[in-house]
């Protein structure tokens, strides 16, 4: 089965972070391919974005070790898109955020620590609730 046949984003926003590089890359252009409007975030722009026929996506800069930085980049995305339908976040960017609407929560760069795992995955997307 061609999991790529079956998946439709058309009109979700979706941020990657690590998207522009490795498994990330991947993973963007998966979305890509299912008509996701893609935004990548890092502190240096890459010298390309991941693209899939005409769609390619987009650049903000964001520091996804800062806790600030993440919060700034939400707040840009919902000020560009409106909302924030799927973020694929990586061990670093993935401690304690609290993101409106996360029902699921997806690590493709799962930490060694156990420990670690189990209380990051427990936070991500639901602090505060």
């Amino acid at each position: 089965m061609d999991i790529h046949a079956s998946l439709d984003y058309s009109g979700k926003v979706v941020l990657v972070t690590g998207g522009a590089r490795g498994v990330g890359a991947g993973i963007t252009r998966t979305f890509l391919a299912a008509g996701a409007q893609v935004v990548v975030c890092g502190r240096n722009e890459p010298e390309a974005l991941p693209q899939v026929a005409e769609n390619r996506a987009s650049f903000i800069a964001a520091d996804v070790r800062d806790l600030q930085s993440l919060e700034a980049l939400f707040g840009e995305i919902r000020q560009r898109y409106g909302r924030l339908d799927v973020l694929v976040a990586t061990d670093v960017a993935a401690r304690g955020l609290d993101v409106d609407r996360i029902s699921h929560v997806l690590n493709y760069d799962i930490p060694y620590d156990t420990e670690s795992y189990v209380l990051r995955i427990g936070r991500t997307g639901r602090a505060g609730r």
